[in-house]
């Protein structure tokens, strides 16, 4: 059995206020929340933080020879964003400010077929049944990590069971929190099963803050019980498999430096402690043949 801490319980909380007046930075945070909420969408950090510029918020932040004041104050405002993610519940309540994600990704409101004949040749070739594969199970299982950058060795790790994925690219924002919290309540009526949810990430006081903070967060907006077990990296796992510490920080252990062997028997020793493999491996079966049967199906199908 194994003895993961459970996460999202500590009344440990990080400091919201930092290198200045905590008048000021209140104030900053209340005019902050006003022009966020003055827009009917979600607004960016960078969107918001020219608002406040632009009003003079930061009319006193001096240039240095690395940067111009209003980068600076950009560092700055986006610090005390950050930080706020980790503060206390009674913070979090009073800015709930959701920011949406900095994306580059273009928005594509065509595909490219020439006809619906085209279109429809094309689906029956890459239609594919998909199904719930917690079906079966006594746990319903979602894997969460620290690092975005690992998230095609989770996806690699982790295809046979068919679990969701959580990338928090570091402090997940309050959004994504949010919208964990949101997932954890649908599938718990959808399917009737206790959430499990395996976290992975580095082995530091930032890497052990950063799930205790989010699931603490979590726990207050999700309206059903759930669990949060960190499954990795632990110290015995530092022992078990010889983890090197970061030469340049010691005492810091990242899941980057983790070997392939090794983080791969760490994330399905996890999987299988609460998921029956065989059941998942009929699941696939079973989409497999549907998915023929579907395929050929469509391709009879004449406008």
């Amino acid at each position: 059995m194994n003895t993961w801490h459970e996460l999202g319980w500590s009344d440990e909380i990080t400091a919201c206020w930092k290198n200045g007046p905590r008048d000021k930075q209140a104030k900053i945070l209340d005019r902050a929340l006003i022009l966020a909420k003055s827009v009917p969408y979600s607004v960016t950090l960078r969107w918001l933080f020219y608002g406040l510029w632009q009003e003079g918020w930061f009319s006193n932040t001096k240039p240095t020879r690395r940067a111009s004041a209003k980068r600076r104050a950009y560092e700055d405002f986006s610090s005390l964003m950050s930080r706020l993610r980790h503060s206390s519940d009674e913070l979090q309540e009073r800015w709930l400010i959701e920011l949406a994600d900095d994306r580059r990704d273009p928005i594509h409101r065509s595909s490219w077929f020439n006809s619906p004949d085209e279109w429809l040749k094309t689906a029956s070739e890459k239609l594919v049944c998909n199904t719930e594969k917690m079906v079966g199970q006594n746990f319903y299982v979602m894997v969460a990590f620290e690092a975005e950058a690992m998230q095609s060795q989770f996806k690699y790790f982790t295809e046979a069971y068919g679990v969701s994925l959580w990338p928090f690219s570091g402090a997940a924002s309050i959004p994504y929190k949010k919208a964990l919290a949101e997932h954890i309540e649908y599938v718990t009526s959808e399917f009737d099963l206790p959430v499990v949810i395996l976290y992975f990430g580095d082995y530091d006081p930032a890497g052990l803050v950063i799930p205790e903070s989010a699931f603490r967060h979590v726990r207050k907006w999700c309206g059903i019980e759930f669990t949060a077990y960190r499954a990795g990296l632990n110290q015995d796992q530092i022992d078990k498999y010889h983890i090197q510490e970061d030469p340049e920080k010691p005492g810091k252990f990242q899941w980057e430096a983790v070997g392939d062997a090794p983080a791969r028997e760490i994330v399905i020793g996890a999987l299988d402690e609460f998921l029956f493999r065989d059941t998942i491996s009929g699941i696939l079966k079973a989409e497999n043949e549907m998915t023929s049967k579907a395929r050929q199906a469509l391709s009879k199908v004449k406008l």
